[in-house]
């Protein structure tokens, strides 16, 4: 048994990319690996290759649909400022068509603090 991180950048704007970062256990062998389950999921609010930090307020929600298939949803908001919280998706050990929940909230969401609203479902296939 492996370990492995697989990453979805989100392409917020042309300017801010944050990416997903799904954390894996995987059965191995030569060239191939199966994935086994999900044991974490992070949203990674710093734009992949930048500085460009965002705070975010919604939801991630990931489930593992095949040993090769990995689906998910995020739908918020994402701020210029502020702080952001989340509960849910550490610790997880999320099999074949678990749900994998992560909340978000954040500090200072107001309209003259908004930076984008994000809607994205679509799948990473290993």
């Amino acid at each position: 048994m492996k370990y492995i991180t697989r990453t979805v950048t989100l392409d917020v704007t042309s300017s801010y990319k944050p990416y997903i970062e799904f954390y894996c256990q995987v059965y191995a062998g030569g060239n191939f690996f199966n994935i086994n389950s999900i044991y974490n999921v992070e949203l990674v609010r710093k734009a992949y290759g930048s500085s460009i930090s965002k705070q975010f307020r919604g939801d991630l929600k990931v489930w593992l649909r095949s040993t090769q298939k990995i689906e998910y949803v995020i739908n918020g908001d994402f701020y210029n400022n502020g702080t952001t919280t989340s509960s849910g998706g550490i610790g997880v050990n999320a099999g074949i068509n678990q749900l994998v929940s992560i909340s978000f909230t954040a500090t200072s969401t107001t309209s003259s603090n908004h930076y984008k609203y994000f809607y994205e479902h679509d799948y990473y296939f290993a």
